[in-house]
């Protein structure tokens, strides 16, 4: 009995370790704004997570993490603390699944308590009969001329019920299956201009760009993208600012390389007002911006790296090409491939 009574009590106190060193998980509420039904025909849902003012004090945002089908896509989301209520916002280039998606959001308090949320969101285009009619066309055809037009079809539906990406995937199906289909290709280069957020993959490495619009710096013609870059090669990656360049139609720009110091003297050149300049920083530090650069950007075999790039304009452009150079290591020395990721804006 005492050999028992021993063994309880070293759980016990096994238990209160634990307890006390790992924390307990608890129970968060939050509440899934969009979309605000289970079951969308747009494989790219805008997903908005709120969690209340009771609760958002304690919440050390520093630790969530956003997860979509057990893959981490915490770089994608955005916070925003404007209000009482913090808001979670994921809206990314990459498609959910067909059918049950699993969405969970997991943290940890201030006091390093654990907690997660679970929503589920069901992908089902064949709820609209009219995208349900053109994929059964698609399935009983060989003719990649009839493909193209029922892909471009289905692009026009999902442009006219205001899913971007899903129509920008269409239209340049439709482009794919039929490349002399002349209404596909310019309704794909119209729609990516225009779409503040797209991603391209080249040689197993994916460039996902968003235009953050901050209006303050915007009215002075001072933008920021967010870049996240996925490797999926088989051996890592390097790079440093030098290796993005945005070109307008008169001139070419490079990345502000320290952007809260070059806001600080736009101030002092009386190019940016005091006031703008406060409002700015209040904005900017509203979110978490990834403004600190090493000299060398490491992105290791199969992971990603997020980084934000601020650039200002002499004049602002109506058009614009985000690009970046992708390095070659080529007999242990790096060179530009003459090849590069190049993302068209429109402002």
């Amino acid at each position: 009995m005492r050999i028992v009574s021993t063994f309880l009590s070293l759980m016990f106190l096994m238990f209160i370790f634990a307890e006390f060193v790992l924390g307990a998980e608890v129970s968060i509420n939050a509440q899934l704004i969009s979309p605000n039904q289970n079951s969308v025909i747009t494989r790219h849902p805008q997903i908005i997570i709120k969690y209340p003012s009771d609760v958002t004090p304690i919440i050390s945002f520093d630790s969530l993490r956003f997860i979509v089908n057990n893959v981490d896509y915490t770089n994608y989301m955005r916070i925003d603390l404007n209000t009482p209520e913090a808001v979670l916002f994921f809206y990314s280039s990459k498609p959910l699944n067909l059918g049950v998606n699993k969405i969970v959001v997991r943290g940890k308090l201030i006091n390093d308590d654990t907690f997660e949320n679970v929503f589920t969101i069901n992908v089902n285009p064949r709820l609209s009969k009219e995208v349900a009619y053109y994929l059964d066309l698609l399935n009983k055809t060989s003719s990649n001329v009839k493909k193209s037009t029922y892909y471009y079809n289905l692009g026009v539906y999902y442009e006219k019920n205001g899913y971007m990406l899903d129509a920008i995937g269409y239209y340049n199906e439709a482009y794919k299956a039929d490349n002399t289909n002349k209404e596909a290709k310019e309704a794909y280069e119209r729609l990516i201009s225009l779409f503040p957020n797209k991603a391209l993959k080249l040689l197993n490495i994916t460039l996902d760009v968003s235009l953050i619009n901050v209006n303050v710096l915007s009215s002075n013609n001072i933008y920021i993208f967010r870049c996240i870059v996925e490797n999926y090669r088989d051996r890592k990656l390097e790079f440093n600012l030098n290796n993005f360049l945005i070109s307008t139609r008169n001139s070419y720009y490079q990345p502000i390389k320290n952007p809260y110091e070059y806001l600080r003297n736009l101030v002092k050149k009386n190019i940016l007002t005091i006031d703008d300049f406060a409002i700015s920083n209040y904005l900017l530090s509203k979110d978490v911006y990834y403004f600190e650069y090493p000299d060398i950007f490491v992105v290791d075999s199969y992971q990603q790296l997020k980084v934000d790039l601020m650039f200002h304009f002499s004049e602002k452009p109506k058009n614009l090409l985000f690009q970046f150079f992708k390095p070659l290591e080529v007999n242990g020395r790096k060179k530009e491939l003459p090849v590069y990721f190049k993302l068209p804006f429109t402002l």
